[in-house]
């Protein structure tokens, strides 16, 4: 678990997550609205949606 006062850069979930890709440790991530109204900081949040959704 990285120090509050040094966080790494990008997504703080990507070192555990299953769906991450190289730009998820480089970029922090914006704050979607998905289409059931909850909300996801997450890069591939909106691609993710619309696989689960197919």
């Amino acid at each position: 678990m990285p120090s509050p006062g040094a966080l790494p850069p990008g997504c703080l979930f990507a070192p555990r997550c299953p769906k991450a890709i190289p730009q998820c440790t480089t970029a922090q991530p914006p704050l979607f609205l998905l289409p059931d109204g909850q909300k996801a900081a997450c890069i591939r949040a909106p691609k993710l949606t619309l696989e689960a959704l197919t």
